[in-house]
């Protein structure tokens, strides 16, 4: 009881990392007490506002799977969407290829959600508007990795089935590219045929 009630004041007074360790130490020492939940709950949100989305997305994952939040809520899904791309863009600016290009890939799975679960909102209309891009991110990102398959295969995808995107010429020149880069590379190698 304690333990619950300095949590609640900490996550009240925006002191994440405390809140955290308080619902930690419940979820640790008394899982099946009935504060339980409420921390399975809380941690996420205090993990995803702390910015530890890696975090954030593990904890709202097990409170889906344990049927404490509602997974098809259209502001789980917008947290974890925005969770990803965090961790799409903190790869990237790491140099970490193959990391943000999967990143950016579980980015657009949750909105491709928002579009189908939400069509008639305006997160759905902003969700359609970001998915070419980070799409583009995502092949780039594979690209950089020398994913090359992956990459080609993000960007056909993305073309044939964003055809209105103001992204189109860009993963059009990016799937060229990458086809040349890839060839260029194949050629360095003396692997003339393939």
């Amino acid at each position: 009881f304690a333990l619950i009630n300095s949590a609640r004041d900490s996550y009240e007074n925006s002191d994440y990392s405390s809140a955290i360790s308080d619902y930690e130490e419940i979820l640790e020492k008394y899982p099946a007490s009935r504060h339980a939940l409420e921390a399975s709950e809380n941690i996420a949100q205090a993990y995803y506002l702390n910015g530890d989305h890696e975090n954030a997305i593990k904890y709202f994952q097990r409170a889906v799977e344990d049927g404490i939040v509602d997974g098809e809520s259209i502001e789980i899904i917008k947290i974890l969407a925005d969770s990803n791309l965090k961790l799409a863009e903190h790869y990237f600016d790491q140099k970490e290829f193959a990391a943000a290009a999967e990143y950016y890939l579980k980015t657009v799975v949750h909105l491709e959600e928002i579009t189908e679960k939400y069509p008639d909102t305006n997160d759905a209309f902003i969700a359609s508007y970001k998915i070419p891009e980070y799409l583009y991110q995502a092949a780039s990102s594979a690209g950089s990795a020398n994913l090359w398959e992956k990459s080609k295969e993000i960007l056909e995808d993305a073309i044939k089935d964003y055809p209105e995107s103001e992204y189109l010429n860009q993963l059009k020149d990016l799937l060229f590219y990458n086809i040349l880069r890839h060839a260029n590379l194949l050629k360095s190698n003396d692997e003339n045929r393939e």
